[in-house]
């Protein structure tokens, strides 16, 4: 996921690597499905989750690991 940038970028699910994007693993695949959680964070990303998280004051913003190990996977 993408951690750095505007706010309209950060939170963006990806899978390419890049040592400056924030990296999710899924060891327990029993509980839930990795295809899914990236579904999951792009729902979170395009209903503006991040936006709420973002730190910075200039154009430049970012979220912090602890933010997204911090997300309520809960219905």
């Amino acid at each position: 996921m993408i951690r750095r940038g505007s706010l309209e970028t950060i939170g963006q699910p990806t899978k390419t690597y890049s040592p400056y994007h924030i990296g999710v693993r899924v060891e327990q695949t029993g509980l839930i499905l990795p295809d899914y959680l990236f579904y999951v964070f792009m729902h979170l990303h395009q209903s503006g989750q991040w936006r709420v998280l973002a730190h910075g004051t200039l154009e430049l913003v970012h979220i912090r690991t602890e933010d997204v190990r911090n997300i309520a996977l809960t219905a």
